[in-house]
């Protein structure tokens, strides 16, 4: 290496100019704009102002949640889950709309719905002007752009009607359409040793998957803890 400071000043912005040198795109490296704050919501009720954190599908489809501003109805209606790929984007659910049976309308929508392949997106909402009020104020649902099922309900009996649902976790969602979530419960015969499950639905019957207090598979303890995101296969 020469010692001659000109020469070696030269060799090193030479160098830098090389690393800094623009690396060409990949072929599938380009970005597509989904949804962008100060755009108008599908239904031009509002323009987004910020979003959740999106999910992605197979296909290119990102879900998520977006705040809106200037909306008809002001605090009450003003965010809701939404799902694009580039072009036309599909309102899933609105805060302010009313549940799937017409009990309540949702007053928060949560940060993260979860997606599938067929481009449903299943979520949890909060309600507002429930009959039961704080008892049944809270759901899990799933919609395409429409019709909203609703999966499971709190105040709901569980599968095997020991408690009825009191809280929700986020839930996840297959290609077929079933939501898997964590359920807690009140009223159970066990009180706090048994007043939680993980919980499988596709709205109608719910399948019970495990429950605080059952035994593990090999009989040695019983659980105590059940995750708050399980994960669900096809």
């Amino acid at each position: 290496m020469t010692s001659n400071p000109v020469l070696m000043r030269s060799f090193l912005l030479a160098l830098l100019s090389v690393i800094l040198l623009p690396v060409p795109l990949l072929a599938d490296g380009q970005t597509t704009q989904i949804a962008i704050s100060g755009e108008a919501a599908p239904d031009a009720n509002g323009s987004y102002s910020s979003f959740g954190a999106p999910v992605l599908n197979a296909d290119g489809q990102a879900a998520f949640r977006g705040l809106l501003t200037g909306t008809s109805g002001g605090f009450t209606d003003d965010s809701g889950i939404f799902r694009g790929a580039g072009g036309i984007v599909t309102q899933i659910a609105r805060e302010g709309q009313a549940a799937p049976d017409a009990n309540g309308s949702y007053s928060f929508l949560s940060f993260s719905p979860a997606l599938n392949a067929g481009g449903q997106a299943a979520f949890l909402g909060a309600l507002t002007g429930t009959s039961g009020g704080s008892t049944d104020d809270s759901g899990i649902f799933r919609g395409v752009g429409g019709t909203i099922t609703q999966i499971a309900r709190e105040d709901q009996a569980a599968p095997d009607a020991n408690g009825s649902y009191t809280f929700f976790g986020s839930p996840a969602l297959n290609a077929g359409g079933q939501a898997a979530f964590l359920g807690a419960l009140t009223g159970t015969s066990g009180g706090s040793t048994d007043d939680s499950g993980i919980f499988r639905g596709a709205g109608g019957i719910v399948t019970q998957i495990a429950r605080e207090g059952q035994a593990a598979p090999d009989a040695n303890g019983s659980y105590s803890f059940l995750s708050f995101s399980p994960a669900l296969n096809a």
